[in-house]
């Protein structure tokens, strides 16, 4: 099983931050690094097939090996015991960590994740897969559409727009193939009863992506878990960066 890549940034408790499909950590968690790592170390694995993570040969990915993957990152880093924070398809990555090691997982959160994926969230992501061979501009057009509300939308100047389009366009990773038949592969229902550590399930009210019913069947099935629902969309690490940092933050200090 190959090693994940990683980095490392600040100091204090272990927070590992898991990034969601065809994107990397930065991609995915935006601001909320620097804020996290204000008061955590925080560890950002690549998965596989994203920044310098090799994709396993002829083989699909499975939760469970990226787990132990994950697990095995947080150890490389120092880090005995760790929070996870997971990001879309993050979101059940962490869930999988934290069922199988909850001895070292402290604590847990998704930000607009699923325990499966429901239909609209299937098709959406069999859209974004057919459409990456136009190239970056209908990848990126494709991606705003999902991850933007039409308020930012509406808010934002056309130049701004258009330059966007280009980055996220650009950004999608040589294992997005791979990690969009993983998202429509994921199943941790039953692992969120499985879950041990306080959790604390994120959701934006406007998600074009995944829609919020899915953070709502997370947080019913773990024992104990806040749902928080904010007033944005798929990037709520950048629309609502502080309020996202905040909740994990207090999450963190008052399990403890």
């Amino acid at each position: 099983m190959p090693e994940l890549a990683f980095e490392v940034q600040g100091r204090g408790p272990g927070l590992v931050l898991v990034h969601g499909t065809g994107s990397t950590p930065a991609g995915t968690w935006g601001p909320c690094i620097a804020e996290l790592a204000a008061s955590h170390t925080v560890v950002l694995p690549y998965l596989p097939g994203s920044g310098n993570s090799v994709l396993p040969d002829g083989a699909e990915l499975d939760m469970g090996e990226i787990a132990a993957q994950i697990a095995d990152v947080a150890t490389e880093a120092g880090l005995e015991n760790f929070a996870i924070a997971g990001a879309s398809l993050g979101g059940p990555i962490a869930v999988k960590v934290a069922a199988m090691f909850p001895e070292r997982v402290s604590h847990v959160v998704s930000v607009c994740g699923f325990a499966r994926p429901r239909t609209g969230l299937r098709l959406r992501q069999e859209i974004y897969r057919s459409v990456l061979p136009l190239g970056a501009d209908a990848v990126g057009r494709l991606l705003l559409l999902f991850g933007l509300t039409e308020e930012a939308a509406a808010q934002m100047p056309e130049e701004m727009l258009q330059g966007m389009i280009g980055q996220i366009g650009s950004a999608p990773t040589p294992g997005t193939r791979q990690q969009i038949a993983l998202t429509l592969a994921t199943d941790v229902e039953a692992d969120l009863a499985l879950v041990e550590a306080p959790a604390l399930v994120i959701a934006g009210i406007h998600d074009n992506f995944v829609d919020p019913v899915h953070s709502r069947e997370m947080a019913a099935g773990i024992k104990g878990a806040r749902l928080l629902e904010l007033d944005g969309g798929h990037g709520l690490m950048f629309e609502k960066s502080a309020e996202v940092s905040g909740a994990i933050n207090e999450l963190i200090r008052s399990a403890d």
